[in-house]
C-alpha cells in the first residue's frame, strides 16, 4: 500500500501564480497551489513541510514543527 502522507521542503514558490513545488524526502517533486497551504506564513524556498500526497500533487500542506 502506498504512503499517502509526505514530508519535504519547498523547492520554489511563485507568488503571482500562487503555485509552487515541494521536493519530498522520498526524492519526488510535488506541485501545490496556495489554496492547499494551511499556514498564515507564506511559502518560501527551503521551508520544511508535511503534506498529503494526491498523485503528483501536495495537498493539505502544513509547516513542519522543529
Amino acid at each position: 500500500m502506498q504512503e499517502t502522507t509526505g514530508q519535504g521542503t519547498v523547492a520554489q514558490y511563485d507568488g503571482e501564480a500562487h503555485r509552487g513545488s515541494i521536493i519530498g524526502y522520498d526524492g519526488r517533486r510535488y506541485s501545490f497551489r496556495l489554496s492547499e497551504w494551511n499556514s498564515q506564513e507564506q511559502p518560501r524556498r527551503g521551508m520544511a513541510v508535511k503534506f498529503e500526497k494526491k498523485e503528483t500533487e501536495a495537498v493539505w500542506i502544513e509547516i513542519k514543527s522543529p
